[in-house]
C-alpha cells in the first residue's frame, strides 16, 4: 500500500513545480552554469586557440559552478521550501488536508521529500548543460567530477530545504516564514565571513592566543561553508594532493553528517512544534 507521505509528496510536487519564482531561480543558476562552462570555449575558440582538456581545467570550471551554486541554491531552496506548510495553515487548505488520511507527520515528511526532489531535479539540469559543453568544448567527460559536483549540490540544497520546512512548520504565516528564511540565507551565506571574522576578534580580546579550534569549525559550520569544505577537499583531490585537516570536525566524515544533520534536525524541531499547534 501507498505510504502516505508519498502521496503528500507527489501532490506537493506537482503543485510546486509550477511556481514562478521558482522557475526564474532555477534558470538564473542554468544560465550561471552555461556561461561558466561556454564562456571559456567560446573565448579561445575565437581567438583561434584550443582550451586544454585536463583535469585542473575541468577542476576550475566545476570549482566556479559549485561557488555560484553555493550562493544560488540556497536562496532557491529556501524559497522553494517556505511556504510548503506555512502557506497552506495560513489559507486553511492544512485543515483539509489533515482532515483525510495523512496525519501531521506525512506532511511535514512528504513536503520535504517533494521540495528536496524538486531541488535535486533543477541541479541535474543546469549540470546537463555543464555536460553537453564539456563534451562540445573540451571533448571530455569528467564523470568523477560531475558525480561529487551534482551529488554534493543536491545535498546541500536538501540541507536547505530542511530549513525551509522546519520554519514553515513551526510558523503560523507566510511573513512568519520569508522573514526567518531570508534572516537565515543573510546570516549564513551572506554574512557568515565577516560575523565570523567579528567574532573572533571578540573572543581574542584580551587574550594571549586566539581561539582557532573554535574559529575553524564555525567556519565550516553553516552548510554553504560545509559544502565547500567538503567540495575542496573530495573534488580538489582528483586534481592535486588534498589539504588535510588534523581536526576531526574537518574530516569528510564530519562535514557529510553535518550537511545531513542541517536537513533532519530543523524538519525534526519544525515537526515537534507543528505536531503542537491547534489549528483550529
Amino acid at each position: 500500500m501507498t505510504k502516505r507521505w508519498l502521496e503528500v509528496a507527489r501532490k506537493d510536487f506537482q503543485y510546486a513545480r509550477r511556481s514562478n519564482v521558482f522557475l526564474v531561480l532555477v534558470g538564473i543558476f542554468t544560465f550561471l552554469t552555461m556561461a561558466i562552462f561556454i564562456l571559456p570555449g567560446v573565448l579561445t575558440v575565437a581567438f583561434g586557440d584550443s582550451l586544454p582538456a585536463d583535469a585542473t581545467t575541468e577542476w576550475q570550471l566545476f570549482q566556479a559552478s559549485a561557488t555560484a551554486g553555493a550562493t544560488v541554491i540556497p536562496i532557491t531552496a529556501l524559497i522553494a521550501a517556505y511556504l510548503s506548510i506555512a502557506g497552506e495553515r495560513q489559507s486553511g487548505r492544512i485543515r483539509v488536508l489533515l482532515s483525510l488520511p495523512p496525519s501531521r507527520q506525512d506532511v511535514v515528511i512528504g513536503k520535504f521529500v517533494s521540495r528536496s526532489v524538486l531541488m535535486s531535479i533543477a541541479i541535474g539540469v543546469a549540470y546537463l548543460v555543464a555536460v553537453v559543453v564539456s563534451v562540445a568544448f573540451y571533448r571530455d567527460l569528467p564523470l568523477v567530477t560531475l558525480f561529487w559536483t551534482v551529488g554534493l549540490s543536491c545535498l546541500m540544497a536538501t540541507s536547505f530545504v530542511g530549513l525551509a520546512v522546519g520554519i514553515s512548520a513551526a510558523t503560523r504565516s507566510r511573513m512568519q516564514a520569508l522573514a526567518l528564511v531570508l534572516f537565515i540565507f543573510v546570516v549564513t551565506v551572506v554574512l557568515w565571513t565577516p560575523l565570523l571574522g567579528a567574532i573572533s576578534g571578540l573572543v581574542a580580546f584580551g587574550l594571549d592566543s586566539q581561539p582557532d579550534g573554535l574559529i575553524a569549525f564555525l567556519d565550516v559550520f553553516p552548510p554553504s561553508s560545509t559544502f565547500g569544505a567538503l567540495y575542496d577537499s573530495l573534488v580538489g583531490a582528483l586534481v592535486g594532493p588534498a589539504t588535510e585537516s588534523d581536526a576531526f570536525y574537518r574530516s569528510d566524515p564530519v562535514l557529510f553528517v553535518l550537511l545531513v544533520a542541517w536537513a533532519v534536525v530543523p524538519v525534526a524541531l519544525g515537526y515537534v512544534v507543528f505536531e503542537r499547534v491547534d489549528l483550529t
